[in-house]
């Protein structure tokens, strides 16, 4: 019997070098970070150490708005402070800890959803994929200093498979709406994705307990304070303030471009009319009823519109794990050359570190203007998805 050694094809070659250099790429820069978060006694977690004691203040009956120094940063809603109070149940050092475990886990649960979207099968590529969602440079400097957004995209993620699916129940139903409760944490990151649920009439329901959640969750931080209903107001006034200081030193959204071009006092108008044209957008379509695979093109695009449509540091880049979720999906049922080489481009734009972005410049760097033009043909091919759905539906 004669040995037959076959030998891999180029493909397969070019498929191991590629999730090589990407393995490497990953290690080099979330490695670094976790070490850091939970290492760095002053430095790491900084974020993570200002929503601990902002929370803290709420639940001791003072305003979190009203102090400097440490937890002197408040500007997210009331309610993300009911919902982050279990980080108050143990000391600093172990919340560290349990931050860099969970955001890893998580990192770890996004690549396996994206190999499972993608349908990919030879080890090579699967290994490839998997390490694409922590490829983000941004996603690393996030973790370094103890931000939320792996947490946030990665319940965005679940409660799109859940809710938009052809065939809910009544279980994905009360799972997805409470991973969306909870994705709310950060409203400015999962805002947008609420709007989808108003392009599907049996997810209304959902929509509004969804909304209710949220009300309640609110009240119960106001009755918190002793602040009393002046808390909503403190936030609104602190919330605002926080997002002119921080469109100075963010990129690729109507905040920062707005500063920019001079014209700081329309940066909310412009937010309000771009989700406002969302908003138009999913209730014309209803392309999520037809083919659980178009769950991830809505989530893509919801991803897109939270990116552009406020403030955000360049650790919310973690926004676009669902805009690759979006075109692995895609890929999966068509093997469209621009969709590879969108997804191509996507990846290799977010590998360059923060310090090429130049932040707080005058005018958008060439990195920047490269990252928004790949995220403008992205939501570009999500939209032709999700209108050519649209035709299939009504024949």
């Amino acid at each position: 019997m004669s040995l037959v050694i076959r030998r891999p094809s180029w493909n397969r070659i070019a498929l191991g070098c590629s999730a090589g250099f990407l393995a490497v790429a990953v290690l080099s820069s979330v490695g670094p970070a976790l070490v850091a978060l939970v290492g760095a006694a002053e430095t790491g977690g900084v974020d993570l150490a200002n929503r601990i004691a902002e929370t803290q203040r709420l639940w001791s009956g003072e305003s979190p708005y009203e102090h400097g120094g440490v937890g002197g940063d408040a500007v997210y809603p009331p309610a993300s402070y009911v919902m982050l109070r279990p980080l108050t149940w143990c000391s600093a050092a172990l919340a560290k800890w349990l931050w860099a475990g969970s955001s890893l886990c998580l990192l770890v649960a996004l690549g396996w959803a994206a190999v499972k979207v993608s349908n990919t099968r030879t080890p090579e590529a699967m290994l490839l994929v998997a390490l694409v969602p922590s490829s983000i440079a941004g996603v690393a400097y996030g973790i370094q200093n103890g931000q939320m957004h792996i947490h946030v995209v990665a319940a965005l993620a679940a409660s799109a498979w859940l809710l938009l699916r052809s065939k809910p129940t009544g279980t994905t139903d009360l799972l997805g709406g409470g991973l969306l409760l909870l994705a709310l944490v950060k409203p400015t990151v999962s805002g947008p994705f609420l709007l989808l649920l108003l392009a599907r009439r049996d997810r209304l329901r959902v929509f509004a307990c969804v909304v209710v959640g949220y009300v309640l969750v609110t009240v119960l931080g106001v009755v918190l304070s002793e602040a009393g209903p002046g808390l909503i107001s403190q936030w609104l006034f602190r919330a605002h303030g926080g997002a002119r200081y921080g469109s100075g030193g963010s990129y690729g959204n109507l905040h920062a471009w707005s500063a920019m071009a001079g014209f700081s006092a329309l940066d909310a108008l412009a937010t309000i009319a771009f989700l406002a044209v969302f908003l138009g957008f999913t209730l014309t379509r209803t392309a999520g009823n037809a083919v659980d695979g178009l769950a991830w093109s809505g989530l893509a695009l919801s991803s897109l519109v939270a990116r552009l449509a406020v403030y955000h540091q360049d650790y919310d880049d973690a926004l676009l794990i669902g805009v690759q979720l979006g075109l692995f999906a895609h890929l999966a049922k068509s093997r469209s050359r621009f969709a590879i080489g969108a997804l191509i481009l996507l990846v290799l734009s977010q590998l360059p570190g923060r310090e090429l972005l130049h932040l707080g410049g005058e005018l958008p760097s060439v990195l920047e203007v490269v990252r928004v033009s790949i995220w403008v043909a992205c939501a570009g091919l999500c939209l032709r998805t999700l209108r050519a759905a649209d035709v299939v539906k009504t024949r």
